[in-house]
């Protein structure tokens, strides 16, 4: 339960923060999430790239991690259910 509330905090801030705010709460969830050493090329790119389209692609940084952190708060809330069962 607190696994699902604090990912859904955090990608509350990476949704809707300031670049500085929004980069640090992804990194803290896919640390979390993942492993520590994950979230270092997030917390080390810069805020001016923060919000720029990555590459060959059409999505920011942003984007992207608020994609891959909302499937991170589906997982943790199917699991939820399936021990409520």
């Amino acid at each position: 339960m607190k696994r699902a509330g604090t990912l859904s905090f955090l990608l509350d801030v990476v949704r809707g923060g300031h670049p500085a705010d929004a980069q640090t709460a992804a990194s803290i969830a896919v640390a979390l999430e993942t492993t520590p050493v994950e979230a270092i090329p997030i917390a080390d790119t810069s805020l001016e790239a923060f919000d720029e389209i990555l590459g060959n692609t059409d999505e920011t940084l942003r984007e992207s991690l608020v994609q891959e952190l909302s499937k991170a708060l589906n997982t943790a809330e199917k699991k939820i259910k399936s021990v409520e069962k």
